[in-house]
C-alpha cells in the first residue's frame, strides 16, 4: 500500500513534531514568573495552569521560607492535543490517500 520510504518519511515527521511540540511546552515551563502565584488575578498560560492556593495569604506569611502557596501542574488535554492530534492526523491523512489511489489504480486495470 504504502512503500517504506513513506513509512519512514511519517516516522521522522511525527518524531520532530513530538520533539519540538514537546521543546514549545517545557520552554513555557521556563519561561513562567514564580511570582505570578501571587498576582490577584492568576495569568493563563497555554499548557500551564496555578493549581488553587493551599494557604491563605496570612500563613503563607508565617509559614516555612520553602512552601509555596501555589505549584504548577499541566493542563493535559491542551498538551495532548497539541502533540498527538497533528501526528494522528498526518497518518491517517496518508494512510487514506494511499487507500484512495490503491482504488483508482485497481479500477483502471484491465480485468478488474
Amino acid at each position: 500500500m504504502i512503500n517504506l520510504g513513506w513509512k519512514r518519511l511519517l516516522i521522522v515527521l511525527s518524531v520532530l513534531w513530538l520533539l519540538g511540540s514537546i521543546t514549545v511546552i517545557v520552554y513555557e515551563r521556563q519561561t513562567i514568573n514564580p511570582f505570578d502565584q501571587f498576582e490577584e488575578t492568576l495569568p493563563t498560560y497555554s499548557f500551564w495552569e496555578w493549581s488553587p492556593a493551599r494557604l491563605s495569604a496570612e500563613k503563607f506569611l508565617d509559614a516555612d521560607p520553602g512552601e509555596q502557596l501555589r505549584h504548577l501542574t499541566i493542563q493535559v488535554v491542551p498538551a495532548a492535543v497539541t502533540v498527538i492530534l497533528p501526528i494522528l492526523c498526518l497518518w491517517v491523512g496518508v494512510f487514506a490517500s494511499a487507500w484512495v489511489r490503491e482504488g483508482f489504480r485497481a479500477e483502471s486495470e484491465p480485468g478488474s
